[in-house]
């Protein structure tokens, strides 16, 4: 019974397949399918074909594929190639951070990074001009003494695989600026720039030894090359989406990339630097158990003035705390293997 049941369905579907080719040859003046075919939906009135068994009229061409879709094989063999060779591109530029060990994806040469600190140094020295103190100023001898102590620690070696070569011929500069905020940062290329005000609160060596290990892990994690490179990414994906989608969603990717992506990545690189230089403060025997204290006396100064953490480029101080907190026996450790127990004592004996 099932065999005869199966004979008689080949028999119709063989049938059913035979009317549709006639039907198709009969009725090739109902049947418009467009001269040109898009990778999306046509925006062009739908034409319609008639079903040769029902005689009803459907809308949507009748393609070799069926439906009313249009897809131009150029376009999808030209978007599958750039997905291939975009992802050679990617992993070919992946570079290892040393001490924390991520991978991120980095398209500039550390030379062309390193160029784009000077532009960057000149505006910062433009904005505060007359404000800067000379390198003799006895504020501006302390902070480079402690960032020389710090670069001093990157010769040291890292993990095995960790990204060394950008900080070859890093010509690392202080500068500290006559200015209430309370703020530092440092530019591509190793120019660090650190106001008095942030001096006024931070006057021991250890805190201060916090901040500016902090601005040295930027550098040895290349944050900046990153950033531009996500911005590279991002601005490419705009692109893509006006050509595939036939529509201007800049405004609408670019608030998403930095709400959803560029704000979070730069939290996580923040806190990265953070875990990155308490183990070079540790290495150049700054006291790793200040650095938490350092954080919670920002958050005092902030006095909740800070906006939301989704809206903010750096993550809240009592999160920062509870991180280093975590890290702290691994940084002790370091501190007690370069006997910076001993070290401190000398220094504080000498007053070095």
């Amino acid at each position: 019974m099932f065999a005869t049941r199966r004979r008689t369905l080949v028999q119709s579907a063989v049938r059913l397949a035979a009317g549709w080719r006639v039907a198709a040859t009969s009725h090739s003046n109902k049947t418009r399918v467009p001269s040109t075919s898009t990778f999306i939906h046509s925006s062009t009135p739908r034409p319609q074909w008639q079903d040769p068994r029902s005689g009803y009229k459907h809308f949507g061409a009748a393609t070799a594929h069926g439906g009313g879709h249009y897809y131009n094989p150029v376009l999808l063999y030209g978007f599958a190639g750039a997905t291939v060779v975009g992802s050679v591109y990617y992993y070919s530029h992946l570079e290892t951070i040393p001490l924390t060990g991520r991978s991120h994806f980095i398209m500039l040469s550390s030379k062309t990074e390193k160029e784009l600190g000077k532009p960057a140094l000149a505006s910062v020295l433009g904005e505060f001009r007359g404000r800067v103190l000379p390198p003799n100023h006895p504020a501006t001898r302390k902070v480079s003494s402690i960032g020389r102590r710090l670069v001093a620690a990157l010769n040291e070696p890292f993990q095995k695989g960790a990204t060394l070569s950008h900080l070859r011929d890093v010509q690392w500069e202080y500068y500290v600026i006559d200015s209430d905020m309370v703020n530092a940062f440092v530019l591509p290329g190793g120019k660090v720039c650190v106001f008095t005000g942030l001096l006024k609160h931070f006057p021991s060596e250890d805190e201060l030894g916090t901040i500016l290990a902090h601005e040295v892990a930027h550098v040895v994690a290349r944050h900046s090359a990153e950033k531009v490179s996500q911005s590279m990414f991002l601005t490419f994906v705009k692109l893509l989406a006006i050509s595939v989608i036939g529509a201007d969603l800049s405004g609408f990717v670019s608030a998403a990339s930095v709400i959803g992506l560029e704000l979070p990545f730069s939290r996580r690189n923040e806190l990265e630097a953070d875990l990155i230089g308490l183990h070079l403060m540790a290495r150049a025997c700054f006291d790793p158990r200040v650095a938490p204290g350092v954080f919670r006396k920002l958050g005092k100064i902030e006095n909740g003035r800070a906006p939301p953490k989704y809206l903010n480029t750096h993550p809240p101080h009592k999160e920062r705390q509870v991180k280093l907190d975590d890290n702290m026996r691994m940084a002790c450790g370091v501190y007690r293997e370069h006997n910076c127990e001993v070290y401190s004592g000398v220094r504080s004996t000498f007053g070095w």
